[in-house]
């Protein structure tokens, strides 16, 4: 029997669960680029079906235009979540979720935002609303 993952809101979180956060993904992104657990291969795996690799005739998949957003995403974060939760062994981490329509969660989490950690992107946009963010080739 698994256990139950709880996504905590992304301006709410301890320094205990930023920690283990951060520590998983930087094992992930130690994890070699073609070991399908690494951070490159699943950056690939969200890039390959939400930014139109793929088109069926002349129509381009875009998962974020349509209604398989929420069946893709939702598979992508149980796996995503499994993946993070054995590199640290912890069967109920789960990501949080940014809770942007609170006034708290206007902004970018803080924990996203600290240059020489796990967690911070040069390269991210502050005001997009996501934080697996990766450049998409």
């Amino acid at each position: 029997m698994s256990k139950l993952r709880k996504r905590p809101v992304a301006q709410d979180v301890t320094k205990e669960y930023i920690a283990k956060y951060q520590l998983e993904t930087k094992r992930m992104k130690e994890l070699d680029k073609d070991d399908p657990r690494s951070f490159m291969q699943q950056a690939n795996i969200h890039c390959a079906y939400c930014n139109g690799a793929y088109k069926f005739g002349d129509e381009i998949l875009q998962v974020h235009q349509s209604w398989l957003f929420f069946p893709f995403h939702r598979w992508y974060l149980f796996f995503y979540d499994r993946i993070l939760g054995k590199l640290i062994d912890d069967p109920t981490f789960a990501l949080p979720y940014w809770n942007w329509d609170h006034p708290k969660g206007m902004r970018l989490p803080p924990m996203f935002d600290r240059a020489n950690t796990p967690l911070y992107d040069a390269r991210r946009n502050p005001h997009v609303r996501i934080w697996v963010v990766v450049n998409c080739h």
